[in-house]
């Protein structure tokens, strides 16, 4: 593809969604696009294009994790939900997350050596200082994918696969995973492109409408119809996978600090909302949220993409959406705070500029439903 066709592809596809406003002057700003489903197959709502193809990087954690239920090596292992809760997160490496990581090695019988993710420093920065004030050396049990890469030995060892590059695309785990991943997305399997994730194993592609029902699904506990033929086609069961689905679900939500660190927006939001939002951020720009509204009696499936990947965009434009909604937790929190009235600062710490979220058309979820 050429620039010209890849300039028109994007800009029917991304609008401008964040803006960087300093003084009276707006200085940066941030395409994106985003898709809200409920029930039906269309999108309630969309800004931008809902079938616009992105990677799913770290949003799919969660369900690259059904591959451990579904082989039932957390029942063989004896994995609780806080090893699931980790293997579906992005944690910070903190001492509870290496705790946890080296907990389920130690279960499944491997080691420190076993991992193929890379060794590394956290990549939250308060963590990463502290883990060098403390005179430590990077490890692959601070990478942020250790424990779903420690879930995919466990898969591994459960089904009889060598766990020798268990990161190629053609080891025989990762094709059980891009079946899954179809089959969740309801995202036919020769359209899915393949990457290679930070950590080193394949990430694949998907809509943001396929992102926003996979997460519909996972806050239900639910397949629909699509997904169910999927996955009955590749030989799980409706029962045993919306089993695994909500083992995935009531892992996180019960476990919100292995999701991400102490100040991560994973770990403070389903923290608030206490079980009824699951949500995961990926890697440039990506984040998925499934939400029960208890004042519409309604779930919903959200899936954002930044398309610069800039994280603080993203955050923002996540809450800023949540808030335009009218789901936003009622509860005041200075981490809430942070995100929905994120400010840019100078190298003095005053601050300068703020956030502003663009699109003005999105009503509340109670108007959408009507």
């Amino acid at each position: 593809m050429n620039s010209k066709n890849i300039q028109t592809e994007l800009s029917d596809s991304l609008k401008p969604l964040v803006a960087i406003k300093r003084g009276d002057l707006i200085e940066k700003v941030h395409f994106g696009a985003y898709c809200i489903v409920e029930n039906d197959y269309d999108p309630i709502y969309f800004f931008g294009n809902s079938e616009f193809i992105t990677y799913t990087r770290s949003t799919a954690k969660p369900f690259q994790a059904l591959s451990v239920i579904l082989s039932e090596a957390d029942e063989k292992f004896n994995l609780n939900e806080k090893d699931i809760a980790i293997i579906s997160s992005s944690h910070f490496g903190q001492p509870e997350h290496v705790l946890q990581v080296k907990s389920i090695l130690e279960k499944i019988g491997l080691k420190y050596e076993d991992l193929l993710c890379p060794a590394v420093y956290s990549r939250d920065n308060n963590t990463k200082y502290e883990q060098i004030r403390s005179g430590l050396e990077p490890s692959k049990y601070f990478c942020d994918c250790s424990a779903k890469h420690a879930g995919m030995l466990a898969a591994c060892k459960a089904l009889g696969y060598d766990i020798k590059n268990y990161d190629s695309p053609s080891h025989p785990l990762q094709i059980l995973i891009k079946n899954i991943l179809s089959s969740i997305y309801d995202f036919d399997i020769d359209k899915m492109i393949i990457g290679v994730d930070g950590c080193g194993v394949p990430v694949f592609s998907a809509t943001l409408k396929s992102m926003a029902h996979a997460y519909l699904s996972l806050i239900n506990g639910k397949l629909n119809d699509n997904q169910t033929k999927r996955f009955e086609n590749i030989g799980f069961a409706k029962k045993e996978v919306e089993l695994a689905l909500k083992k995935v679900r009531n892992s996180m939500v019960g476990n919100p600090s292995m999701i991400a660190g102490d100040s991560g927006i994973c770990t403070v939001l389903m923290t608030l909302y206490g079980g009824s939002l699951v949500g995961k951020i990926g890697a440039d720009g990506v984040y998925c949220v499934g939400l029960k509204d208890f004042a519409t009696n309604h779930s919903i499936g959200i899936a954002v993409k930044i398309a610069d990947g800039s994280m603080d965009a993203l955050e923002f434009a996540v809450v800023s959406i949540l808030k335009r909604l009218n789901c936003l937790v009622s509860t005041r929190s200075n981490f809430i705070d942070r995100f929905l009235y994120k400010k840019c600062f100078n190298e003095h710490g005053i601050p300068v500029g703020e956030y502003q979220f663009l699109d003005g058309d999105l009503p509340s979820l109670a108007s959408l439903l009507i």
